[in-house]
């Protein structure tokens, strides 16, 4: 999908950042649907914790989701969930979606979103719980 799939465009025709909560659930359950299912697929094939962690981040840089490193963090720069939007609040609802069924199907464990573009900060970050 890349750069050319704007999911942020989709959420600004709907409002969903200030309209609509649902919508914004169905995003993130989603995501999280698709992370813990790749997530699933992964263990399935012997690929576990952070060596699976580190190949979805891989995949997620190759598909042109943006610019996605790993540290302490996971921070993605030119995120392509991010158009257009400037609220007040992290929106990456997606993607937080999918990082937590991800995370959630390896290594049992969470992320938050504490940095979004489209609230103003110079890249969207998700700590690790």
């Amino acid at each position: 999908m890349g750069s050319d799939v704007h999911i942020h465009e989709i959420q600004y025709v709907t409002a969903a950042p200030t309209v609509d909560e649902r919508l914004q659930m169905v995003l993130r359950m989603g995501g999280a649907r698709a992370g813990k299912m790749l997530g699933e697929r992964l263990i399935e094939a012997g690929v576990k914790g952070d060596e699976a962690i580190n190949r979805v981040i891989d995949l997620m840089n190759y598909c042109k989701v943006g610019k996605t490193t790993l540290g302490e963090t996971i921070k993605i720069k030119e995120n392509c969930e991010r158009f257009r939007m400037k609220i007040a609040q992290p929106s990456c609802y997606f993607t937080t979606g999918f990082l937590n069924g991800l995370f959630s199907a390896v290594k049992n464990q969470r992320v938050r979103e504490i940095r979004c573009i489209a609230a103003g900060d110079p890249y969207c970050e998700w700590e690790i719980i």
